[in-house]
């Protein structure tokens, strides 16, 4: 959960210590939003206790192809592409 995306892309990609760095997590392919916090939070202590394959399917739903999103300077981020 973060209420700034770009800085939350840039820790990840700085390799910062921590999950993402272990698995060289810089690419982001899937995203939720919430109207605040405490939804994000519930959220996220749902997700964590899926196992990978139900994240997959739940990624693969919106972003077959697991494209790249990219976020602009305002914090909008881009749609998956269409299937190459």
């Amino acid at each position: 959960m973060t209420s700034d995306l770009n800085r939350r892309l840039e820790e990840h990609r700085a390799g910062r210590k921590g999950f993402a760095s272990s698995y060289k997590m810089t690419k982001l392919v899937y995203y939720e939003t919430f109207e605040g916090p405490n939804a994000a939070l519930q959220r996220e202590r749902i997700l964590k206790k899926w196992r990978r394959e139900k994240k997959i399917q739940l990624i693969e739903g919106s972003n077959p192809q697991w494209d790249e999103l990219v976020v602009t300077d305002h914090s909008e981020i881009s749609q998956p592409s269409a299937s190459k």
